[in-house]
């Protein structure tokens, strides 16, 4: 093998097994059902704790990521999502979101403000991003306005018509909550999450969507 191929494949294996390395390197495992695999980490100050999860699905990066990024069809899959709303798009890879979630009672609904981003890393993996903002065109809270610190899905092909799906959340539910029963609450957010984008991509309904640019 000549040495311009043999740094050629090295390079590749380099890629590979960058692509395939997990977004939870330290994270603490708490949960495996059905090839889905559930993980946490305490956040430093804050009583409510980051909860992640990922998994492998027969299917193209194009048809996830259009299940994730696809309006119409959100609530089918989004767990106890009641409302979303688009308030702004300065592209439909970049957004200002409303969205509003039913709580069983005694709690009240929580509704959420925020900036979502999706893009292609260098790698060639499909990130979306989700952060809080401000916003003066929302609509009025009609519970408790909380606050999203950090939502992701992270979207990396495998290959042989595979995907690896990598989620993760912490979010801040504000009001009367306390930190144990947010933690409660959401711990169960990656599992339903990933199931039900699962569920989604096998529908007949389920298309594919161009990938977003490179950043």
């Amino acid at each position: 093998m000549s040495i311009s191929r043999m740094i050629s494949v090295i390079a590749a294996l380099c890629f590979v097994s960058s692509s395939w390395a997990s977004s939870f390197k330290g994270w603490k495992q708490i949960k495996e059902d059905k090839g889905i695999t559930v993980f946490t980490q305490k956040m430093e100050g804050s009583p409510v704790f980051s909860f992640g999860g990922k998994v492998i699905l027969k299917t193209s990066v194009e048809k996830v990521f259009n299940v994730l990024m696809d309006k119409r069809y959100r609530k089918e899959w989004v767990d106890r999502l009641k409302v979303s709303k688009v308030l702004s798009e300065k592209t439909p890879y970049d957004y200002i979101l409303y969205q509003e979630f039913g709580l069983p009672w005694p709690v009240s609904n929580r509704d959420f403000v925020y900036h979502g981003k999706a893009y292609k890393d260098q790698l060639g993996r499909v990130h979306l991003e989700m952060t809080s903002v401000p916003s003066t065109n929302s609509p009025k809270s009609k519970g408790v306005r909380a606050h999203l610190h950090k939502s992701f899905y992270i979207l990396t092909d495998l290959g042989n018509g595979k995907t690896q799906v990598e989620v993760g959340i912490n979010s801040d539910p504000k009001g009367l909550i306390p930190g144990w029963l947010a933690n409660l609450i959401q711990r169960s957010w990656p599992l339903k999450t990933l199931k039900g984008i699962k569920a989604q991509v096998e529908k007949n309904h389920s298309a594919s969507m161009p990938l977003p640019p490179v950043l």
